[in-house]
């Protein structure tokens, strides 16, 4: 009796269409690439002056009282300083336009949206597990794509970006901090299957907000260092998802939030008053994942 109730408490993985339109990249087989895969290298686009640039903006920042690094991965977005924070976002703003040119159809697609570093410390718990990130805006609809720009070589051994290509067609849209991840309990299975990416210095990985990824530990000598901008649709909304003890069964909080909550608020807090546009979304996976079906699916072997 037991394992029948178990199984009739499992999911399946819906895999959905998204709407990958219009075009941001401007190649072709590229962005043909990325919606397939929920990825793709785009070589050769990053000027060198840019990479100096952004190496001198985290060298300042670093040198801020209130920058603390330990021996974990450390995503800027997170530092508690909102001047920090704020002085991050500036600094990238002033440089996207620079990349983004060179790679996206910019009539397309908003782009001067800030970003944060991706810092990892020479340290054997610098490892950062499989994940999605937050939507930033409705996945239902619209699509936002991460570019991830290398400022150091990236190699397996100090931990190079990993993803999991597809998985950003499995439909779980609703995600934050604040919403339990639905494939925690499977991250070792994950791991099995995450592909770690190598670049050189002036090559971008984008990848799809919906994408799994990873990235091992730093086995280096040498800090790893990479930041982030967002490619996002023209007139974009942006989004939160949330859940706490008030939120009903089987519900999901979704506000409309602007880029100043990123920046000025605790983000593991409910939002504050100033953004009460609040929908009631049914929870897309109410259940725990089938582990056999998320293998299948990985493996291709469900079609």
């Amino acid at each position: 009796m037991i394992n029948i109730l178990k199984r009739k408490l499992e999911s399946t993985i819906n895999i959905i269409e998204r709407n990958f339109k219009p075009q941001y990249l401007k190649d072709d087989k590229l962005h043909q690439f990325y919606c397939e895969q929920g990825y793709v290298v785009i070589k050769n686009c990053v000027p060198k002056d840019v990479i100096d640039y952004m190496l001198s903006v985290y060298d300042n920042v670093s040198k801020m009282n209130d920058f603390v690094l330990q021996n974990q991965f450390l995503n800027s977005g997170r530092i508690q300083s909102t001047q920090i924070r704020n002085a991050i976002v500036n600094e990238i703003k002033k440089t996207s336009n620079i990349v983004i040119d060179n790679i996206a159809n910019v009539q397309n697609c908003e782009f001067n949206t800030g970003g944060s570093f991706q810092i990892k410390p020479a340290s054997d718990k610098s490892m950062l597990n499989p994940h999605q990130d937050t939507p930033i805006i409705d996945e239902q609809q619209f699509y936002a794509s991460y570019i991830w720009i290398p400022l150091t070589k990236m190699t397996k051994e100090n931990g190079t970006l990993s993803v999991l290509p597809k998985s950003h067609l499995w439909g779980n849209h609703q995600r934050s901090l604040n919403v339990p991840w639905i494939f925690e309990e499977h991250t070792k299975l994950l791991w099995k299957y995450m592909q770690p990416i190598e670049v050189e210095l002036g090559d971008v990985i984008c990848f799809d907000s919906a994408t799994i990824h990873a990235s091992s530990a730093n086995l280096s000598n040498k800090l790893r260092l990479a930041y982030t901008t967002t490619l996002l649709p023209k007139n974009f909304q942006l989004v939160h998802y949330f859940i706490d003890e008030n939120t009903p069964l089987n519900k999901v909080e979704k506000y409309r939030i602007d880029e100043h909550f990123f920046t000025n608020y605790d983000i593991m807090k409910r939002p504050p008053k100033e953004y009460k546009d609040i929908v009631l979304e049914d929870m897309v996976y109410k259940n725990r994942i089938n582990k056999s079906n998320l293998v299948s699916l990985i493996e291709g072997r469900n079609g």
